[in-house]
């Protein structure tokens, strides 16, 4: 065998280069078809907003053309569950030689979830539905639940 001294450096190059891709093709197949018990759901996009000046945390969550119907709110575990589903609002197309020129738009189910504050009760949620954006707010967790305590340790 001989020796070429560009080889270790070209080699390992190629090598990085096949090892990115396959990982970016896997990633791709993950969004694509999804994992786990959410396989095939849609997740809408969020903005979770704390401003210091208001006295609530607001989330507001991306649902165009979701009727309120459509939309479940579920607080469990410390998390509040955003799900539901978009259904398409034309005629599903059931000749098979009609074919779409665009098909964008994605139809199923979605969900999202989001970490509550420890002592927040279902009570203190709100929410409103105003041309596609789900606005839920919460109030913010006191000050006192923040603060570091010290525990004393007791001598036996």
């Amino acid at each position: 065998m001989n020796y070429h001294p560009y080889c270790g450096e070209h080699c390992f190059r190629m090598f990085h280069r096949a090892l990115a891709l396959q990982l970016l093709r896997r990633e791709l197949r993950m969004r694509q078809v999804g994992s786990g018990e959410n396989s095939g759901m849609l997740k809408p996009r969020i903005d979770l907003v704390d401003d210091p000046k208001l006295a609530s945390i607001t989330c507001q969550v991306e649902i165009p053309g979701i009727k309120k119907e459509d939309v479940s709110l579920l607080v469990q575990n410390g998390q509040l569950t955003i799900s539901g589903e978009r259904r398409p609002s034309h005629p599903v197309i059931e000749d098979p030689a009609a074919t779409f020129i665009v098909r964008e738009v994605k139809y199923g189910k979605f969900r999202r979830q989001v970490a509550l504050p420890p002592d927040l009760t279902p009570t203190d949620i709100s929410a409103s539905l105003v041309d596609g954006m789900l606005t839920i707010t919460w109030p913010r967790p006191s000050a006192a639940a923040d603060t570091p305590k010290r525990i004393e340790v007791a001598a036996e």
